[in-house]
């Protein structure tokens, strides 16, 4: 009798612990709070890539960039439609799409930016790179990589598969289903595999929620999160889901693909400020990180791939603001400190309602020493693609993907149950 029980309790607690339980801790199938209606779990795994690439570049030596190179090129982890291997360097800018239009327009190639922090010289496409002492240096030249991948290309490519779902649904003859794959995709590239909602993965989904704890910018997300892009991106992406699989929801979609387009500049934004303000020595943030002592290379790349996340967007609405925050962010062309107040002055409220966004997505009137002093007061809004205020017109439904790191599934409550069990005969047996 014993021996079953302890057979049977082990046994339940092996398939509670490795096979049913999704490896983020979220309940199996979903990701980072998200439960695709179709299978995506292949194409979630570009995170594996660039962390991967984050790790061969981690010791700032040539044969790790070199490694982190092969890696961006020719891909390892995630697998596209036709079986092939899928690469990051393949993730191209789409300029028949909002948000890709207004990368060619700039114009603006991330992958450029990459190649060249990644080679540590000058790429025939974006021109100079090290014209400062400091462009070359190994963890200037990193920060570079992982977050010009995660918040430009990836994060570009994400927004391509809602740009992809609306075509399909609105295409004749087409299957709900196929636009369903394409919205799933976008989550997966976003979230990545490795993210419970907690801020711990690879993907683009963690710059919300660092710049959204920062900006006070945060309330609860079911996943576990607290940045609230993340919690509208969540949420409209699981209503937008279920309206892919039904007829007649294509004005409904659209609203949804407006508020996405909308969210996902806010991060990149936040950014382009937290790291203006970093850098500005001027500033008192950070004071013991060394933050300000001249030049801090890494911390200066890291307003660069902010800052050129968010130029193509500020460029569509104001070009003369983007050429001010370009002369302040570019680290590539001198050693220069930027001027916080200058690339402050640029995300005007103007600015940012033609964008789509608010100034309170941003976290303007916050308690926060950056704004002291800076009033930012909302307009109506003046875009035709991006409208933040269509978030609210979303609400959640019920996914079923706990909480995580929480579990709550029958095998948990059986295998507790078994274990108080087994403990029962274990005490009775030695009475």
């Amino acid at each position: 009798m014993l021996m079953l029980v302890m057979s049977v309790a082990l046994a339940s607690a092996e398939e509670e612990g490795g096979t049913t339980a999704a490896a983020t801790g979220d309940q199996a199938g979903c990701i980072a709070g998200y439960k695709p209606a179709t299978d995506v779990a292949v194409h979630s795994k570009i995170d594996l890539d660039i962390k991967d690439i984050e790790t061969e570049m981690s010791e700032g030596t040539p044969e790790g960039f070199l490694a982190a190179a092969k890696l961006y090129e020719s891909g390892k982890n995630s697998i596209n439609e036709d079986k092939s291997i899928r690469t990051i360097k393949g993730f191209g800018v789409k300029s028949d799409e909002p948000l890709g239009k207004l990368y060619t327009d700039y114009p603006w190639d991330p992958h450029a930016l990459v190649a060249a922090a990644l080679a540590g010289k000058d790429d025939t496409t974006y021109g100079p790179f090290a014209k400062g002492s400091i462009a070359n240096k190994p963890d200037a030249r990193s920060q570079i990589v992982k977050k010009t991948i995660k918040f430009q290309i990836v994060q570009l490519y994400a927004v391509h598969e809602i740009e992809s779902a609306l075509a399909k649904y609105a295409k004749t003859g087409e299957t709900t289903t196929a636009a369903a794959h394409a919205w799933d995709e976008f989550w997966a590239f976003y979230a990545g595999s490795l993210e419970a909602g907690n801020n711990n993965g690879n993907g683009p989904y963690i710059n919300a929620e660092k710049r959204g704890t920062y900006f006070q910018t945060t309330g609860t997300v079911g996943n576990g999160g607290v940045s609230l892009v993340n919690e509208k991106l969540l949420r409209v992406t699981q209503a937008g889901r279920d309206l892919t699989l039904a007829a007649g929801n294509l004005e409904k979609l659209q609203d949804a693909a407006k508020c996405i387009r909308a969210q996902i500049k806010v991060p990149v934004i936040q950014g382009c400020l937290q790291y203006a303000y970093k850098t500005d020595v001027s500033s008192t943030f950070e004071p013991d990180d060394e933050s300000n002592v001249l030049p801090n290379a890494a911390r200066k790349a890291e307003m660069w791939a902010f800052c050129s996340a968010a130029l193509p967007f500020l460029h569509d609405v104001d070009p003369t603001a983007a050429k001010t925050v370009r002369a302040e962010a570019d680290f590539t062309t001198d050693d220069k400190m930027p001027s916080f107040k200058n690339v402050l002055g640029a995300f005007t409220a103007k600015n940012l309602n033609a964008m789509g966004i608010t100034c309170k997505d941003i976290g303007f009137g916050n308690s926060l020493k950056i704004f002291v002093g800076i009033t930012c007061n909302d307009g109506a809004m003046s875009n035709p693609y991006a409208d933040s205020s269509k978030c609210a017109d979303f609400e959640a439904p019920n996914d079923g993907c706990d909480k995580a790191g929480a579990s709550s599934s029958s095998s948990s409550v059986m295998s507790s149950l078994l274990f108080s069990l087994l403990l029962s005969i274990c005490a009775y047996s030695f009475m």
